[in-house]
């Protein structure tokens, strides 16, 4: 048979059919078993080649494919309402408004040679196999509660699901506004699976063209119920894209905006996986985003749950964020908070981990991002085994390359906690976890008014030669030019605690820890420390270096009009000794130890310091020696190494003074 066409209403409504359904109710079951080159099923409607408007429409019974035969063909499509539109020669629209689907969707035991989508309220937007037109598709107030089940099904080539609509081809459109979803989607892909790309959202799966947002009258759309993927393993080079909201973005998406990912009905977005193989992108709002378009007004307030149990590939890189996951083009977006709390559990994740509140990594030069909160705790679990480089944040965890002046972060700020387990151990490349309250890895100094006020614990331990933790309170390691400025105002108010250790270093640093930035070889100013950093673990890395404002600096510029005031603590306990390279403002050293030559750090100007530095541990009386930062002692803790003077004897604190109490950072 070359085409199966099931709905509950109407199997195929041909090119010379002129329907319009209106308060039509479907509830009946359907069960599907056979196979066909192109299979297609519907609770309302399977397929149209016309114009087809839908209002005050619903399905309530169930629909299940399964079958010992396979589904031979190119595509499969299995929705809760309308299929798809087919092999139609003009542009063609379905408009369905007021709709829901309260029927259960399962797809389960069967194989496909092509693509298969699933979708709550719809499965694809067009299909035409010379993409000669245009299909339209507007879905306004509709909503689906039935859950999704897509289990042990073989897919060759691509497969997308999705709460309301599985998949919007390049060639067509879609505008959504105030979808619903509340039912849960799990999917389950049998480790024979060869699926190029899998992905699922909330909302749509696949979107390569069209827009989501509120409806007319400003109600905004929402998801609940749980997003849960269990794969056994895949072929190297796929991804899989799962999302709160949107699982890949693509081609000619627009905008996606005003949606709520709620946190009843234990709401989450979960994906285990094992032998991991590809590329993972876990997040809840948008996955993954090749390509330009407008992100703003979405909050996520589910869980996000990422766990691996070994790679099988060194290509395998899982992005994991409440917000987006991989955003390789000129995004824009704004007024975007992340509630949920984020886990990762790794076995032999053994190339990295890229995890931030609202964006796991960022690869162009191009983006606009303001208005930014997370509020959602990070958690990354010690798993089994070792893990590759970590890039951890509470707004972004990577940014690969240097923004501009016009594209960069603005009005950003951190409430939620970033711990790595004890027990969690890293090893591999230089840099093994890279780590900040906002910002892990950036390479530009444009951006403004950024705040961090969680705290940070890191328990985890880098092992072998040549690692680092490079960890601040605001930016774990900007790596700007030399001469570059960072001078937007950034604030840390939430308290720093390394207990972990570390390995050998032979780069210029070893591992740094600073209040606002871990390493920068840039001028900083308008910066506010007030967090307590607490050093306590055991480093082989003799350079290492803790400051109350940057960890690491160079000579390369200036650190001017900052503040600094909290206990900073620096101790290797394992060793009993105090680290050499701690300061209140800067961990690295002005002069030279051998006197003469070029200075080794910025020149500290017009900054306040105060709190208190704690020293040795005393085990008699189970105290640290403790000095208390005044108006006669400050300028021997300005930087790391005591010395308030270059080798000339000259003053190296310009305009610095002592600050007697915690500033207002409110």
């Amino acid at each position: 048979r070359k085409n199966m066409y099931m709905g509950g209403i109407i199997g195929h409504n041909g090119t010379k059919l002129n329907h319009t359904l209106t308060n039509i109710t479907n509830t009946g079951n359907i069960t599907a078993a056979g196979s066909a080159n192109r299979f297609i099923l519907a609770g309302l409607v399977g397929s149209t080649a016309n114009d087809l408007p839908l209002e005050n429409c619903s399905n309530s019974g169930s629909i299940t494919v399964e079958s010992t035969q396979s589904f031979n063909g190119e595509h499969a499509w299995v929705a809760g309402l309308t299929g798809i539109i087919l092999e139609a020669t003009g542009a063609k629209q379905i408009t369905l408004t007021n709709c829901s689907n309260s029927g259960d969707i399962c797809v389960k035991n069967t194989t496909y040679s092509g693509q298969l989508a699933v979708g709550g309220i719809s499965a694809q937007m067009i299909y035409n196999s010379s993409n000669k037109y245009c299909g339209k598709m507007y879905i306004t107030d509709c909503t689906n509660t039935g859950d999704i089940t897509v289990e042990n099904v073989s897919v060759a080539k691509d497969f997308s699901v999705g709460g309301i609509l599985s998949s919007i081809s390049k060639t067509g459109y879609a505008d959504i506004k105030a979808p619903t979803q509340r039912g849960n989607i799990t999917v389950t892909i049998p480790s024979s699976n060869t699926v190029l790309h899998t992905a699922i959202g909330g909302i749509i799966g696949n979107m390569e063209a069209g827009k989501i947002g509120k409806n007319d009258s400003g109600k905004r759309g929402s998801v609940s119920g749980q997003i849960k993927v269990l794969s056994h393993g895949e072929a190297a080079g796929h991804w899989h894209s799962v999302a709160g909201i949107v699982g890949f973005a693509n081609e000619n998406a627009e905008e996606i905006a005003d949606v709520d990912v709620l946190a009843d009905n234990e709401s989450c977005v979960s994906v285990e996986m094992t032998n991991a193989a590809c590329n993972t992108y876990v997040t809840g709002m948008v996955g993954y985003i090749p390509m330009a378009m407008s992100i703003k007004n979405l909050v996520n307030s589910a869980a996000i749950n990422y766990k691996v149990n070994g790679q099988s590939t060194a290509n395998c890189l899982p992005y994991v964020s409440g917000g987006c996951g991989r955003a390789f083009a000129a995004i824009t977006m704004d007024n975007c908070t992340n509630n949920g709390d984020i886990t990762v559990e790794g076995t032999k994740m053994t190339v990295e981990l890229d995890c931030g509140g609202l964006l796991a990594c960022h690869h162009t030069a191009h983006g606009q991002f303001s208005n930014l909160t997370n509020n959602g705790d990070i958690l990354i679990k010690k798993g089994d085994g070792t893990c590759g480089i970590l890039y951890i944040a509470g707004i972004a965890g990577g940014q690969l390359v240097a923004c501009t002046a016009t594209n960069h972060f603005t009005n950003c700020t951190n409430n939620g906690d970033i711990t790595l387990e004890e027990g969690l151990s890293t090893t591999g490349k230089a840099g093994n976890i890279r780590l900040g309250g906002c910002f892990a890895w950036t390479k530009q100094s444009y951006d403004e008014n950024i705040r961090n006020n969680g705290n940070i614990n890191i328990h985890a331990n880098t092992t072998g030669s040549n690692t680092q933790m490079l960890l601040g309170g605001v930016y774990g390691y900007n790596a700007a030019a030399a001469n570059s400025d960072m001078d937007g105002g950034y604030v840390n108010t939430g308290t720093l605690t390394i207990t972990g250790g570390t390995g050998t270093s032979t780069n210029v640093f070893g591992s740094a820890i600073g209040g606002i930035v871990g390493a920068f070889y840039g001028n900083i100013s308008n910066a506010i420390n007030t967090g307590d950093i607490k050093f306590t673990g055991s480093s082989n890395a003799t350079n290492s270096s803790v400051g109350g404002i940057v960890g690491y600096s160079t000579a390369a510029g200036k650190i001017t009009n900052c503040q600094h005031y909290g206990n900073i603590q620096a101790i290797d306990m394992a060793k009993g000794v105090q680290y050499p390279n701690v300061g209140a403002i800067t961990g690295s050293h002005r002069v030279q130890k051998t006197g003469g030559g070029a200075a080794r750090t910025a020149l500290v100007e017009n900054c306040q310091l105060g709190g208190a530095m704690l020293g040795e541990y005393n085990t008699e009386d189970e105290s640290y020696k403790t000095t208390t930062l005044k108006a006669d002692n400050f300028f021997k803790y300005i930087y790391g190494s005591g010395e308030a003077t270059d080798w000339t004897g000259t003053d190296n604190y310009d305009g610095c003074s002592v600050l007697t109490a915690k500033p207002n950072v409110d």
